[in-house]
């Protein structure tokens, strides 16, 4: 999961804010293998602390992916961390 992490890791000094930066990892890490099309995406708090952004940038990166039809939000039935 680690390498994971290092794959999303915003750019603190690029131009280009934090969330859009956060939102176009994903696509990236599915496209080298890291992840595959259809496997759940980490849970807002443990993306946004993984990467070290605030969970609203978090939750502001994933929400851009949802409008733009990306990715799906599903609400889990159960919970495991």
């Amino acid at each position: 999961m680690e390498v994971l992490w290092q794959e999303l890791m915003p750019d603190e000094h690029s131009s280009t804010p934090l969330y859009l930066q956060l939102a176009s990892r994903p696509a990236k890490a599915i496209h080298v293998g890291s992840w595959t099309a259809g496997e759940a995406l980490p849970f807002e708090r443990s993306l946004s602390e993984g990467v070290g952004v605030s969970r609203i940038t978090a939750r502001k990166a994933l929400a851009l992916r949802v409008e733009q039809g990306l990715i799906r939000r599903v609400r889990c039935s159960t919970f495991a961390p």
